[in-house]
């Protein structure tokens, strides 16, 4: 491995997910401007749902970013701007500490603004390309410790786990550490560019399980956020650990 575990990954998509305690005011709020100091590329409303999604390409980045309103949730998606040519490689924002750093930066000033918060969640699916399934799975063996992978015999491999960790910001608060491991081949097709990527990839879900009798006091929310970024840092850098 580099000397920096988490930059041998590449980040595909990145999320941050608030569900909100109480009902807001979906369709009338100014979070895309605030966020990005800019007019959205795409707006689209369905008062009927009622339902908001707005995206646009960040100035100064190669990445888009969309924020997706509904009731229950709130979800902000950062990814890659799809290439126009053959790519040589999957699309991706960057290696994964750049990619965090620029989405905790857009983040966390959003929100003290936000809803009161129920649960907050943080998503992200990275990748490492490989040559081969057998480089795939001697790639992925360091992560797992707990798992036997026999590298030249295993053709498809997926590993999903959940450690859950007390939180360390909230009192009581339970926090569900989500990963998926998978060593596969990816197609892609943007629309009609099409290429076979071998690659290895985390798909990371961090979340505040379910918990009515724990507040999340408004305060502490933008701590919490803090906290899940950096369980999914350590999973990206240390891979599979208690």
């Amino acid at each position: 491995m580099s000397e920096d575990p988490r930059s041998v990954w590449k980040t595909e998509l990145l999320r941050g997910t608030l569900f909100p305690k109480e009902n807001f005011p979906i369709l009338e709020n100014s979070w895309w401007r605030f966020i990005t100091g800019t007019e959205p590329d795409s707006r689209i409303l369905q008062p009927r749902i009622p339902r908001l999604t707005e995206s646009g390409k960040l100035l100064g980045s190669e990445a888009l970013l969309a924020l997706d309103c509904q009731r229950g949730r709130i979800d902000w998606i950062l990814r890659p701007i799809p290439p126009r040519d053959p790519p040589d490689d999957l699309p991706a924002i960057g290696p994964f500490p750049e990619a965090l750093a620029l989405f905790q930066r857009l983040l966390l000033p959003w929100l003290p603004q936000s809803p009161k918060a129920a649960r907050l969640a943080f998503g992200a699916t990275l990748f490492h390309t490989v040559q081969d399934v057998p480089s795939g799975n001697r790639f992925l063996a360091p992560f797992l410790p707990c798992v036997k992978i026999d590298v030249e015999t295993i053709t498809d491999f997926l590993y999903s786990v959940n450690r859950p960790r007390h939180s360390q910001s909230v009192s009581g608060l339970c926090v569900n550490r989500l990963a998926r491991w998978a060593n596969l081949e990816v197609a892609l097709g943007i629309p009609t560019l099409i290429g076979h990527f071998p690659v290895c990839r985390l798909e990371l879900d961090v979340n505040t399980a379910q918990q009515p009798s724990v507040e999340i006091p408004v305060q502490r929310c933008e701590n919490l956020f803090r906290e899940l970024l950096s369980l999914g840092e350590e999973i990206a850098e240390k891979g599979d650990q208690p």
